[in-house]
């Protein structure tokens, strides 16, 4: 039985260590660090929004995040000298397009 329960405990912790592909605890959102504009398409309601900035949080380079959807763009403040493959990729998941011209 003692095993089991810290075979479970592994398990949650493991779980909530993820990064961009499980979901983390939420966390305070900071506008620290490069900031970053991406053209994101499909969006079209708060909804979406919600969605992006939610699923983009889940990043661990990213400290901050507003989409918008009447803009077409998510704005991210990310650690300094992030790759930003996994946040692209993440959105692109999601079901929203990351535009191939981001230049960031």
């Amino acid at each position: 039985m003692n095993r089991l329960i810290h075979f479970a405990l592994a398990i949650i912790i493991a779980l909530l260590s993820l990064g961009c592909e499980g979901k983390p605890p939420p966390r305070e959102q900071a506008k620290i660090g490069d900031r970053v504009v991406l053209p994101v398409s499909g969006m079209t309601c708060s909804g979406c929004e919600s969605a992006v900035n939610q699923g983009v949080m889940t990043c661990p380079m990213v400290n901050a995040t507003e989409a918008s959807a009447t803009d077409e763009e998510v704005v991210l403040w990310v650690k300094p000298g992030s790759d930003l493959g996994a946040v692209k990729a993440k959105i692109n998941s999601l079901g929203f397009v990351v535009e191939p011209d981001a230049t960031n």
